[in-house]
């Protein structure tokens, strides 16, 4: 079962959260629930994501923002190279936080922390492979911007392979 939801209106998010645990994304849970109460804005921008679409939610957002770029979907081959609105969160960071490794539940609540405490946090779930990638990048864009990169245990691989379909 695909976890990805979509949310078009503030009633969608209880909906979307019954969705995301019924497809075994609990994970993710924590930070539509933090969206829901109000403490933070939210977005999570696709491969086609468009900066346009970055700049009027960074504009208009008045709470924390938690901007969340998924690149651990199999698809990931390249890293910020193909995610067009790569350059323009990482300039908006004040924080990033390279997820390199499996998701947990208390990764995604200390997210929302960090988004809470530095204001703009994005937060990059990305391949263990592209972990250096999104280093980099970082690096370049993010200019006075904290950071920390979590890792999978050692000698761990993230995603890990499965079946199509199925969560990692």
């Amino acid at each position: 079962m695909n976890a990805f939801v979509h949310i078009d209106s503030w009633e969608a998010i209880p909906a979307a959260i019954s969705r995301m645990q019924a497809a075994g994304a609990e994970h993710r849970v924590p930070v539509l629930q933090a969206l829901y109460r109000g403490e933070i804005a939210h977005l999570e921008v696709g491969r086609d994501g468009s900066a346009g679409t970055f700049k009027r939610w960074a504009a208009a957002i008045q709470l924390p923002g938690l901007a969340l770029i998924g690149d651990d979907d199999h698809a990931a081959v390249d890293g910020p190279n193909t995610w067009p609105i790569a350059q323009r969160a990482l300039k908006w960071a004040r924080f990033v936080l390279i997820h390199g490794g499996p998701g947990a539940t208390a990764h995604y609540e200390f997210a929302i922390e960090l988004a809470k405490r530095y204001r703009r946090l994005v937060m990059i779930e990305c391949s263990s492979t592209n972990i250096a990638a999104w280093e980099r990048s970082a690096s370049k864009w993010c200019a006075g911007a904290e950071g920390l990169v979590m890792r999978p245990p050692p000698g761990g691989v993230h995603p890990t392979p499965s079946k199509a379909g199925e969560l990692h």
